[in-house]
C-alpha cells in the first residue's frame, strides 16, 4: 500500500483515513502520517512526518503508538506516542529535537498526545503539551487532503 518508510516499523495507528507509522531505525526515527486511498486497492499517500533527532548516545528512542476516537468529539482522534529515556532506569531532563509537521524539543521518558481532526478537504492536529517540554502550543491545518510536503502546513 505504501513503500519508502525507513527502517524498523514498531508502531501503527489509524485515525479515520489517516495512518500513523512509527519507524524506530537508528538515526531515522519518525512518525509518518499517511492518507488511505479512496478505495482499498489505492496506494496510501505521504502527508508528512514528526521527525526525531535523538543524540547518538540515547538509549531508548520511540517505539509505542496508539490511537482512539476522542471522547465526545466525532471525527476527531487522539494519537499517543512515547519518547524513551536517554539511559537505563533513569529519568533526566534531556530533550530530543522534533522537526517536520511541527518543531520543538521533547523531554525523554514521556508519553505525548496529538489530537487529530480529519475531514474530506483538510485535517487539523493539536499537540498536547506535557510538563517539561519546550514545544509551543501548535495547531496545524492542511487545506489539501494529500499534500506532497510538510511545507503545505500553516502554523
Amino acid at each position: 500500500m505504501f513503500s519508502g518508510l525507513p527502517g524498523v516499523l514498531t508502531g501503527l495507528g489509524v485515525a479515520g483515513n489517516l495512518v500513523f507509522v512509527t519507524s524506530s531505525a537508528f538515526g531515522q526515527e519518525r512518525i509518518s502520517v499517511l492518507r488511505m486511498g479512496t478505495t482499498p486497492a489505492d496506494p496510501f499517500s505521504f502527508i508528512g512526518a514528526l521527525t526525531f533527532a535523538f543524540p547518538s548516545n540515547w538509549e531508548h528512542t520511540t517505539y509505542g503508538l496508539a490511537g482512539r476516537p476522542t471522547p465526545g468529539q466525532a471525527g476527531t482522534w487522539d494519537l499517543f506516542f512515547n519518547l524513551g529515556s536517554d539511559g537505563n532506569n533513569t529519568q533526566s531532563a534531556a530533550t530530543v529535537p522534533l522537526a517536520g509537521l511541527t518543531s520543538g524539543a521533547l523531554q525523554g521518558a514521556s508519553i505525548y498526545k496529538v489530537t487529530v481532526t480529519d475531514t474530506a478537504t483538510h485535517w487539523e492536529w493539536h499537540f498536547i503539551l506535557c510538563p517539561g517540554t519546550s514545544i509551543s502550543p501548535t495547531t496545524a491545518s492542511m487545506a489539501s487532503p494529500t499534500p506532497t510536503s510538510p511545507s503545505a502546513l500553516t502554523r
